[in-house]
């Protein structure tokens, strides 16, 4: 089977790009062909059109909306992934569709269904635009917020084409909610994709330790000023060289081997990121968890009620026990994977 992932641009974003691995990852072991498709924000208004006139004159010869990418990212990013032609519009990710001759399309995860991201895409991410012959399957998307954002006339086009998936989930209780309420459509809960893998698939990939000493691995997304704060009244710190990487800054990236490596090889781990908190489970690394209510609570509070460490939300330095978590991972694991499995075969 030919399948399609509509995730986020492959950019500058440790999650965005390990969600899109793993999720490629695991359908390739399953026997299918897989391509990222490369849908880009709308380009349809004039102002847009007057742009691109301008850099074309100016010796420009595309204009790309696509985040940058970091010089030590894109080795990953080309190795691992074949991205398909762009597309800027629904009917030119109508046309590639065909083009790429799918047999099935894969939406998420990630935040692709928030509203403020959703209509710069013509809600092609809830397969608008996907040909009628295409089987279709929603795999852990999210809202990002637990409020119902769509106006009536989005939420009936939304309605609509989601009548014609083979099956839909979400990664957060919150949106499986949204889309009972709103969507009038059943959902299951699933895992992020990057969970579909385990710490020795990542392992595998991973740069080799990259310090002597032992270190606390500081991954961050949000304010600089509170992280630190943070950072300075955990215990745990003590006595321990600090690696502070934060997604937002100006300096060059570590690559994703080397990201990998460093919650790997950490002897703990401070996070205000989901995907931070998630890597840090799977190499079942002790960690605290800093709130950034800016990049959406829900998904990290489902996260460890469903695995058993509910108990970091009222008091985020406390230990995780990982005999009983492991146990509800490879669970949460092997229940995500026959959802998918099933879609595809429906």
């Amino acid at each position: 089977m030919k399948i399609g992932i509509l995730s986020l641009m492959l950019g500058r974003n440790y999650g965005g790009i390990l969600q899109q691995y793993a999720l490629k990852t695991y359908l390739e072991s399953q026997g299918n062909q897989v391509v990222i498709l490369n849908r880009q924000p709308d380009e349809s208004n004039f102002l847009k059109r007057i742009v691109r006139m301008i850099l074309k004159a100016a010796g420009v010869k595309r204009f790309n909306q696509a985040p940058r990418q970091e010089p030590n990212l894109r080795p990953f990013i080309q190795r691992e992934f074949r991205v398909s032609t762009l597309a800027s519009s629904s009917r030119s990710f109508k046309q590639l569709c065909k083009t790429e001759n799918l047999d099935a399309i894969v939406y998420g995860s990630d935040q692709v269904w928030r509203r403020e991201f959703e209509i710069h895409y013509g809600l092609d991410y809830f397969g608008v635009s996907t040909p009628a012959t295409i089987k279709q399957v929603a795999y852990a998307p999210s809202f990002g917020l637990d409020a119902w954002e769509y106006t009536s006339q989005e939420t009936d086009r939304i309605t609509q084409s989601l009548a014609r998936f083979a099956a839909i989930s979400s990664r957060e209780e919150s949106g499986v909610n949204l889309i009972k309420k709103y969507l009038h459509h059943d959902a299951s809960l699933v895992c992020d994709p990057t969970m579909l893998l385990t710490a020795e698939d990542y392992s595998k990939i991973a740069s080799k330790p990259l310090q002597s000493k032992p270190y606390c691995f500081v991954y961050w997304l949000g304010d600089k000023e509170s992280m630190n704060e943070a950072v300075s009244k955990c215990p745990m710190v003590k006595d321990l060289e600090v690696i502070s990487i934060n997604l937002r800054a100006d300096y060059p990236l570590p690559s994703i081997e080397d990201w990998l490596s460093y919650i790997a090889n950490a002897a703990y781990i401070i996070t205000d990121s989901f995907h931070g908190t998630v890597f840090s489970l799977l190499f079942h690394k002790q960690f605290y968890i800093h709130c950034n209510k800016s990049g959406g609570f829900s998904r990290l509070e489902t996260l460890l009620k469903r695995v058993g460490a509910e108990s970091k939300l009222n008091n985020p330095m406390e230990d995780v026990n990982y005999s009983t978590v492991n146990t509800r991972i490879d669970d949460f694991r092997n229940q995500s994977q026959t959802f998918l499995k099933q879609a595809l075969s429906r």
